[in-house]
């Protein structure tokens, strides 16, 4: 599933007016069944009206359809964490993230709560840590530290202005694997939040060094 064009006034209007966007989309689901995008968006809209077993079932029958559709199963994974159902939020993500298909969950995101948002970036960071402690030596270890920036990147989505210490984990991922001027990338965007970072700061300076930027 693409991005949803819109999204970003969608997910604005979700916050002023719910049950309106509730409305419109359930209208226009009657008009046309398989319109995926107006049924994700009565679950957003169920979501923001608290709702959230109504906004379950909706997402399971987006889910039935397309299976491993990232922004499906995403959206299921945040409602499994706010209920508690911490295993099966797990597997949700990690199906998500093995769909490779995460480039526009941002406007998905914006549509929760911000205490859900943390509890999706500290399951998504906690699990990035435990496959990276857990990575073993040799060729394999690299396969590890790419599904831990996987899990990385979907933690620094949900973190939003608060994801430097994913950020900082996924810049030495990215310098472990020898792409350096994508963990430069990730450096510099923890110092244009916080220009004192010393870890960014230090980080840095090394990849500089890696890449014979003396200077």
């Amino acid at each position: 599933m693409g991005c949803r064009e819109g999204a970003p006034t969608l997910s604005r209007s979700l916050h002023r007016d719910a049950h309106g966007v509730y409305q419109l989309a359930t209208l226009l689901m009657e008009l046309d069944t398989e319109d995926e995008a107006s049924r994700l968006l009565a679950a957003d809209a169920l979501y923001r009206l608290g709702r959230l077993d109504d906004a379950h079932k909706t997402l399971l029958v987006a889910l039935s359809r397309r299976p491993q559709a990232a922004p499906v199963l995403v959206r299921l994974a945040l409602l499994q964490l706010r209920r508690g159902f911490f295993y099966d939020a797990n597997q949700l993500v990690k199906k998500a993230i093995q769909s490779g298909d995460m480039a526009c969950l941002q406007p998905t995101l914006d549509v929760f709560h911000h205490e859900d948002r943390q509890l999706l970036w500290r399951h998504c960071h906690a699990r990035a840590l435990a496959i990276l402690r857990a990575r073993p030596a040799g060729a394999d270890s690299r396969t590890h530290t790419r599904e831990a920036i996987a899990y990385l990147s979907l933690a620094i989505f949900a973190a939003g202005s608060q994801a430097s210490e994913s950020l900082l984990t996924r810049a030495r991922c990215y310098a472990f694997l020898g792409q350096k001027k994508t963990a430069m990338f990730d450096f510099n965007s923890v110092l244009r939040g916080e220009p004192g970072n010393v870890q960014a700061l230090c980080g840095r300076a090394l990849v500089h060094l890696a890449l014979d930027q003396l200077q």
